[in-house]
């Protein structure tokens, strides 16, 4: 079960103490659902194998990203929701994203921000939506509101309509179909969930390629052992042909949300 992928340590240790993989499976309702209970379920295995700090542990994931950069960063982080698929389809998630970025751009004095500093971050989806408001705000011709952009493992392809350049480097979709907590099958669901169109370029932004020189430096996290691996590694390659200044981490043996 555990030996077809290079996991880390501290995981496959994880599932010894489970006794299984985690994944998502389901409709996008059941697997919303099933989240938490994973991410409880694995933390606390983790507390006990990797000893990270117990408080950790009833954060969600997102909220503890926020924690973290306010934390150890000098910047404001404007933490906010945005209506979810499928009851909400796309293009509301990228619609409340907009909303939420002027808001937080008009409001800058309020918050304690500086206007020529501001950027955006997210993570997985909320990573794709990040990207997703750059695009928007290059459209709107205000651009020059955003400062940069951080996508922490942000899906930004749909794997049906891959760009044939990009066809021979889009593997991982299907080579790590089955990695933990985040799969193949469950990405299909997602996607179905949202009904946007394949080539959807507010949606999946490798679409968006004509928009690329005007994007600002780029922050892109991959995850070797996530299906959406090349998602990450494709949008660098893209961005760099455009000629846009980014960096890329990637992080070995890890999988999404590590």
């Amino acid at each position: 079960m555990m030996s077809s992928l290079l996991l880390a340590d501290a995981w496959v240790q994880v599932e010894r103490a489970i006794g299984q993989r985690p994944q998502l499976t389901g409709d996008a309702l059941a697997m919303r659902a099933q989240y938490k209970a994973v991410n409880d379920e694995v933390n606390a295995n983790l507390v006990r194998s990797t000893e990270v700090a117990v408080e950790d542990e009833i954060l969600d994931g997102n909220l503890r990203i926020c924690l973290l950069l306010a934390e150890r960063l000098p910047c404001v982080i404007v933490s906010v929701d945005y209506r979810l698929a499928p009851e909400h389809k796309a293009p509301t998630q990228l619609d409340d994203a907009i909303h939420a970025w002027t808001w937080a751009y008009n409001n800058a004095t309020n918050l304690n921000g500086d206007c020529d500093k501001y950027f955006a971050i997210g993570q997985s989806a909320g990573g794709s939506l990040a990207l997703s408001v750059v695009r928007q705000l290059v459209v709107l011709k205000r651009k020059h509101e955003i400062k940069g952009v951080a996508a922490i493992v942000p899906f930004t392809i749909h794997p049906n309509a891959v760009p044939r350049r990009f066809l021979d480097s889009y593997r991982s979709y299907n080579e790590l179909k089955n990695s933990p907590v985040n799969t193949r099958e469950a990405m299909d669901v997602f996607y179905d969930a949202i009904g946007a169109l394949e080539t959807d370029p507010d949606v999946y932004i490798i679409n968006a390629v004509a928009n690329f020189h005007q994007f600002p430096p780029t922050y892109l996290v991959v995850c070797e052992m996530d299906p959406l691996r090349d998602d990450g590694l494709i949008l660098n390659d893209a961005l760099q042909s455009s000629g846009k200044d980014g960096f890329l981490q990637r992080f070995t043996p890890c999988l999404l949300g590590f």
